[in-house]
Parts: C-alpha cells; sequence; structure tokens
C-alpha cells in the first residue's frame, strides 16, 4: 500500500562526493607520511651528525654457551609460602588452646557445615 503523504528520498550514493573524500583522504595520507618519514630523518641527524653507524660493521654476536638452570630449579620464598599455607589448610592444630580453639582442614570444616544444615 503506498500513501502519498510519507516522501521517501531514493536511495543514490552521491559518487562525486566519495570520490572527493577518498581523494583527500589519500592526500592526507600522503601528507602525514611525508612528513613522519622526514622527521625521523631529522631526528636521527640530530643523534648522528656525522651521519657513521658503527654498529652496522660489527661482527655477528658469538653464540651463548649452556645456561646454568641450576638457579631456576631452587624454590622462592613466595613458593614456600603459598607450600606452607596449603600445609596449614590440611593439618589439624590448636590456635588457642585456653579458649579452646582449633583449626581444621577445610576440606573436614565445610563437611561439618552441611552436615550440621542437615540436621
Amino acid at each position: 500500500m503506498k500513501t502519498d503523504s510519507v516522501h521517501q528520498e531514493p536511495d543514490e550514493v552521491n559518487r562525486s562526493a566519495v570520490l572527493i573524500a577518498l581523494g583527500v583522504s589519500a592526500a592526507l595520507a600522503l601528507v602525514l607520511g611525508a612528513w613522519g618519514w622526514y622527521a625521523t630523518a631529522q631526528s636521527f641527524d640530530g643523534r648522528r651528525p656525522s651521519g657513521i653507524f658503527p654498529e652496522a660493521t660489527l661482527e655477528r654476536p658469538h653464540a651463548v654457551s649452556q645456561v646454568i638452570q641450576g638457579s631456576f630449579d631452587t624454590p622462592r620464598e613466595g613458593e614456600s609460602l603459598v607450600a606452607r599455607a596449603r600445609e596449614e589448610l590440611r593439618s589439624f592444630a590448636w590456635v588457642d588452646r585456653d579458649a579452646g580453639v582449633v583449626r581444621i582442614p577445610v576440606d573436614d570444616a565445610m563437611d561439618l557445615v552441611l552436615d550440621g544444615a542437615d540436621r
């Protein structure tokens, strides 16, 4: 059903506007690229006024010998703290004997809580 009260523009793309936008974008990219190249070249000239780069003539670095792996195998302080904390979570111990407070393994504590919830 077509109504005369609604006006719809035809779906057409203005090709000349799109081509102009593409041309401006390409020109801007070229100008910025040239400016970046020039700024980089000036930066190198400022750091090396002589224009000589002696590191270009250096020999290849020699092969590195075996790396000593022993220092990577030693336990670190953080690892031992984690191991101690895990052991405390798995063991029974008195926290405060006078007050009757004990530490029990986490799994046992969860079982006791669940058993208490069933009652």
